[in-house]
């Protein structure tokens, strides 16, 4: 990890005090933006993280952020011109998916920071809580075909950074587990997508978007926001096809307020432009980093606007990275030290494990 947390979160809104670019200014940055990247050949970063019962908002070591104010360029029927140009570009690259065979494993590895949240810390005021930064790692061997289970080992905690109320750090904690069930026996979704889910879904981009909608009805913040947090959390699985992916960021430029939101961003090495929407209602903002070179997400993230329960405006208060890659086999270092769980799918598609 070539950042620590203090540089993070010290890099996490410079912009703020700077007075708004006005729209032939944004426009002329993301286009020297856009075609910088084109001359540069930077190689391309992917990669998911689906289960959010084991790990929250992930935050991922970033190097240089230089981010723009949050302008609006379009009267809110769609995505602003600046980001529908990203998208579109991003969309039209004709980005094909690696070769694999169906025995093969991608390798799935994320590196970020988790937004942990205790209350009761202190016995002797017990409505304390706290809100810290954790560092996590997760690697994720998934079966090609998804006729394998999926083998993980993760290690939260390395490092840690309050940044609200007042309670103990955080203990590190490395895990690695396995279980009795694969991909495609687990009822898939959007958070915890399979290859069958991913290749069910629809690519027609008016079809695909009506799935969107109906899918994240009644949840989230708003019904636009959310169709974006959807998106965010299937592209981090790092599981999904080129055509695809194609398809949905043809959806993103529907859906109104989606803006550029960052100018440019360097992560490790791979750079791209945000697109991102503020949520007016929590006043979070959503983010996915596009290499535009690529077409492939190089980044995630979530920013807090305004102050959210202690927790300072300009915290970036989720952001992952991801690599995917493919292998023949799972190492025996993962697969000689992890526990074996079963688990059972419920009636309700729930999944317990013991």
């Amino acid at each position: 990890m070539t950042t620590d947390l203090d540089q993070l979160l010290h890099a996490a809104d410079p912009a703020a005090g700077i007075v708004p670019y006005d729209e032939p200014r944004i426009a002329d940055a993301l286009s020297r933006a856009v075609d910088d990247e084109a001359r540069s050949e930077v190689a391309p970063m992917r990669r998911p993280r689906g289960t959010r019962v084991r790990v929250a908002l992930a935050v991922a070591a970033a190097a240089a952020v230089l981010l723009v104010p949050v302008v609006s360029l379009s009267g809110g029927g769609a995505a602003s011109p600046a980001a529908a140009a990203v998208l579109s570009r991003a969309a039209s690259i004709g980005a094909t998916d690696p070769v694999s065979r169906p025995d093969q494993w991608f390798v799935v590895t994320t590196t970020g920071f988790t937004l942990a949240m205790s209350t009761g810390v202190d016995k002797e005021s017990p409505a304390a809580w706290s809100a810290w930064l954790v560092s996590s790692r997760r690697t994720e061997y998934v079966a090609v075909d998804g006729s394998r289970p999926s083998w993980v080992a993760e290690t939260d905690g390395e490092t840690a950074r309050l940044v609200a109320g007042d309670g103990d750090r955080p203990q590190r904690t490395t895990d690695t587990w396995t279980s009795n069930l694969a991909p495609r026996d687990v009822p898939a979704t959007w958070q915890v997508p399979s290859p069958a889910f991913l290749a069910a879904l629809p690519r027609d981009v008016d079809a695909l978007r009506a799935r969107l909608y109906a899918d994240t009805e009644g949840r989230g913040s708003s019904a636009d926001g959310e169709v974006l947090v959807y998106v965010a959390d299937v592209l981090r699985s790092g599981l999904v096809p080129a055509d695809l992916r194609s398809s949905l960021y043809r959806v993103l430029e529907t859906v109104p307020g989606v803006e550029v939101t960052t100018q440019s961003v360097s992560i490790d090495g791979a750079t791209g432009v945000g697109i991102g929407r503020l949520e007016d209602v929590n006043g979070i903002r959503q983010e996915i980093v596009v290499d535009p070179t690529t077409g492939e997400v190089v980044a995630e993230r979530q920013i807090a606007v305004g102050d959210v329960d202690g927790i300072p405006a300009g915290t970036v208060i989720g952001q992952t990275t991801v690599t995917r890659t493919l292998v023949d086999t799972v190492p025996t270092s993962v697969t000689s030290v992890a526990r074996h769980d079963h688990c059972a799918v419920s009636a309700d598609g729930g999944v317990s494990c013991t």
